[in-house]
């Protein structure tokens, strides 16, 4: 409420709910009557057009809004269904709003459409791609494409972008990194600048977050941390160039290594080196994938199977 009051002693304020398991109707029902009265803060928590005006120049804009749904309004109009078909039935949904929401648009101003779905074709935050309505319902691209916005604004996924193929179409993004998902992504907001021809420019404004960094070794790395282990408990020194990286950062480090190098591995120690090179926090040390060695000399024909496998265990 303090951020949104700040605001809109700068601009009118759009509040739009987004997906219905994070922003509560109870959220949203306390903003409504915390603003009820207020013309400068809008709540938005069902689909529809609004025009706004700026302050300082009383331009003109229209806002199509599309929050999230839920799903049991629409399971019960389509019971039965399976998954996958709810999403298809859920998509199309989407796509009926979309288009009658412009339709509800007048030519005289700029329109923006925000909404809060997977666009197909959008970069998820583990780098893959969203191309499919399987798992939750989508906005394609050529629904985008026929409602013919001048600007496009989403929420939902958490990585900043501009997508390609698509006329200005944005993800604002989580102005925070989250998880290690988001390592080495830019955090922050979008300003958009549309003129009355409805043209945009756009600038991203990066902010300063919490970085995530992942530090894999290799079994050869594992050994030169083994033969030189420190003789007491001040831990490893890191050079200078390992100090920056992992300076002010939550770290991971994940490994590859023998069985043996595991045994030999001074978690604590090399934890120890990491906060004492600046890591704000040290999630875990991990090994991904450990290699067993046998030493086969000592199993041979004349041994049992029992005295093999106490060998193997000792």
């Amino acid at each position: 409420v303090k951020f949104l009051r700040e605001l809109s002693d700068v601009c009118p304020v759009v509040v739009m709910r987004g997906t219905p398991n994070h922003d509560s109707a109870e959220q949203f029902a306390t903003l409504e009557s915390t603003f009820a009265g207020d013309d400068s803060v809008h709540i938005v928590a069902e689909p529809g057009v609004s025009t706004y005006y700026g302050y300082r120049h009383g331009k003109k804009i229209q806002i199509a809004c599309v929050p999230g749904f839920d799903r049991g309004y629409y399971r019960a109009k389509h019971p039965g269904l399976s998954k996958e078909e709810e999403n298809e039935v859920f998509t199309k949904a989407v796509e009926d709003i979309v288009m009658g929401l412009k339709a509800q648009c007048d030519a005289g101003a700029p329109t923006v459409l925000v909404s809060h779905f997977t666009i197909t074709g959008c970069n998820m935050e583990s780098g893959q791609t969203a191309f499919f309505s399987q798992f939750e319902p989508v906005v394609y691209p050529s629904t985008l494409a026929a409602a013919d916005f001048d600007l496009v604004c989403f929420g939902h996924i958490h990585r900043p972008q501009q997508l390609d193929g698509c006329k200005n179409t944005f993800y604002c993004g989580a102005i925070s990194a989250l998880n290690f998902n988001d390592e080495g992504q830019q955090r922050g907001y979008y300003i958009h600048d549309i003129d009355d021809s409805g043209a945009v420019t756009s600038t991203f404004q990066q902010l300063p977050t919490r970085q995530y960094k992942t530090i894999r070794l290799k079994d050869g790395d594992v050994e030169a941390l083994i033969l030189n282990a420190p003789q007491d408990n001040d831990g490893w020194l890191l050079t200078h160039e390992q100090a920056e990286e992992v300076k002010g950062k939550i770290v991971r480090v994940l490994y590859d290594c023998t069985d043996e190098h595991n045994k030999a591995f001074n978690h604590a120690a090399y934890e120890n080196a990491l906060y004492r090179a600046g890591a704000f926090w040290v999630q875990e040390i991990t090994p991904q994938k450990i290699t067993i060695t046998v030493d086969r000399r000592s199993m041979d024909a004349d041994s049992t199977p029992e005295g093999n496998l106490a060998d193997y265990l000792v």
